[in-house]
């Protein structure tokens, strides 16, 4: 007797006749997640945006508390897309990498003035200014004292930039300075609305630090400074800003307010929960080029064309960039998935899990190296949900069951990108330029076969019983790689299976959209009766 109640994956590299009992050599558009056999939901239809001149590479949902069908941003391109976490911010403030150079926008720039999200954003950060300021002091027969000016850009969400180049003049003691050729914002998509100056100030170790004088529009090009040096302000502290590299790609956050990206083989990190800024201070470099990165915890890992890397600390100043031997480069950056321990990637010899339990090629059971080629790994996305690696490639796709003890379901869908929502705990698909939502729609219909069970030319079984919510459902019986009989089961009951066969080997096969409880095979009915 032969007695299926427990169905499992599908394990490629094994021979057919060595898998375990409940295994499959074909688990097609089929879902195993509660042990019995259940279909995998078509993708339904969310949206369909406006069309772009070429087919959809990126999306990303905005509007966390509006439906699933508002609002939906896509691109033609690789895009990364990290919400910033920013003290008081309730505009949705989100920032993202791949589309020219770094951007951020908010829900009303998105959405608001047309139809193909997102409208409008900013370029990322603020400028330094690259013009210096004139300085003219007024005259006196006091004694004098020595001063510098600087000034900065600031947008009109408060983001203060790095200060201009200094100019030094000489001050008599209680006199004025007027202040020109304060330059108005560069060129470029800057959200600057107003300037900040600064003079330097001697503090009582004898030091200098620049303290604040005023605020200006950023129309104003001059300022006549006269106050006292206990009327100045706060110190600077945007010494060491500067603008995101305009190559960043690859962009993330962290738990910490942090967010990195890289260009080629170095790592930048923004000042913690001020996305605008990114000090080069806090640049680390690897020894190959970047491919992606992924998130766990505080961590973040750095796959490369060789060998990934660890990089661990709670403030940019402190983190620290650690090889790991594991020779499995990264080959598509898309496939780089963060799945709360750890992090998965495709490597030329399979998919790749590095986490606090250590690192290994989770699909080193499931794939050869060649059969993992035939999928050619470069194209694979990946997307972690409902606990579960979704691979997506030219033409189809799998879910990788279990990192513990790995197998595979396949599905039929053709995929140009995807985005898993945490708002709404759902993976949504570009498919035929619609935006879906992944396992939502109607019940695909599923093929489930067995392994091939040995007989060794005993005769085979003489009757069958399949166990479904509903009917009817599909079965198929193998003898020697040849179908030897298909019926359409309508009920629970036992049927007969041909008696005149004596195979070496038998497969079975479901077809169908129900769930399915049971398959069993006996020589005698009475080995199936129900109850």
């Amino acid at each position: 007797m032969i007695s299926i109640s427990n169905f499992g994956g599908m394990m490629p590299r094994q021979n057919a006749a060595m898998l375990p009992n409940a295994a499959a050599q074909v688990a097609r558009n089929c879902t195993l997640w509660h042990g019995d056999l259940r279909s995998l939901k078509s993708a339904r239809t969310v949206v369909t945006p406006v069309p772009l001149a070429q087919a959809i590479k990126s999306i990303y949902r905005m509007g966390m508390s509006l439906p699933e069908t508002q609002y939906w941003l896509t691109w033609t391109t690789d895009v990364d897309v990290a919400r910033g976490i920013v003290a008081g911010d309730t505009t949705e403030r989100t920032y993202y990498t791949g589309d020219g150079v770094p951007k951020v926008t908010n829900l009303q720039m998105a959405t608001q003035g047309g139809t193909s999200y997102p409208v409008n954003a900013y370029a990322l950060g603020v400028p330094a200014p690259l013009q210096a300021p004139t300085c003219v002091a007024s005259t006196s027969t006091a004694p004098a004292e020595t001063r510098v000016y600087i000034y900065t850009y600031v947008s009109a969400w408060g983001e203060e930039g790095a200060p201009s180049p200094p100019t030094k003049v000489t001050v008599t003691e209680g006199g004025s300075v007027k202040l020109g050729l304060l330059a108005t914002a560069p060129t470029g998509n800057y959200n600057i609305a107003a300037k900040r100056i600064y003079r330097s100030q001697q503090t009582a170790s004898g030091s200098a630090v620049y303290e604040f004088v005023t605020e200006i529009a950023d129309a104003s090009t001059t300022f006549e400074d006269k106050l006292l040096p206990t009327e100045l302000g706060e110190p600077l502290s945007t010494l060491s800003y500067a603008l995101p590299p305009a190559t960043l790609t690859g962009l993330v956050g962290l738990p910490n307010g942090i967010m990195a990206g890289f260009s080629g083989h170095d790592l930048y990190f923004c000042e913690p929960n001020l996305p605008y800024a990114w000090p080069e201070k806090y640049r680390l470099t690897a020894d190959y080029p970047i491919v992606g990165l992924g998130v766990f915890g505080s961590s973040i890992l750095v796959c490369t064309k060789g060998s990934p890397y660890l990089v661990t600390g709670v403030h940019p100043d402190s983190m620290s960039m650690e090889r790991i031997e594991l020779d499995q480069a990264c080959v598509s950056k898309r496939s780089i998935v963060s799945i709360g321990g750890g992090v998965m990637y495709a490597s030329p010899d399979g998919l790749v899990n590095v986490g606090v339990g250590g690192s290994r090629v989770v699909t080193q059971a499931l794939y050869t190296r060649e059969e993992w080629q035939a999928l050619v790994p470069e194209t694979i996305e990946g997307y972690f949900h409902d606990g579960k690696y979704v691979a997506l490639y030219a033409g189809g796709g799998f879910i990788l069951n279990s990192l513990e003890d790995a197998s595979l379901t396949m599905f039929d869908e053709t995929v140009t990108a995807g985005h898993v929502d945490a708002v709404n705990d759902a993976l949504y698909l570009v498919i035929g330029g619609e935006i879906k939502k992944f396992n939502a729609g109607a019940n695909l219909t599923y093929t489930w076969r067995s392994k091939k069970f040995q007989f060794a030319a005993s005769p085979g079984p003489g009757c069958a019983r399949v166990d479904a919510d509903t009917y009817p459902v599909t079965f198929n019986l193998y003898a020697d790689g040849e179908m030897i009989h298909s019926r359409q089961v309508l009920d629970e009951q036992v049927f007969r299976l041909p008696g005149d066969y004596r195979p070496r080997q038998i497969e079975l096969e479901l077809i169908g959209t129900q769930r399915i409880r049971l398959l069993a095979v006996a020589d005698r009915p009475k080995e199936l009766k129900i109850g």
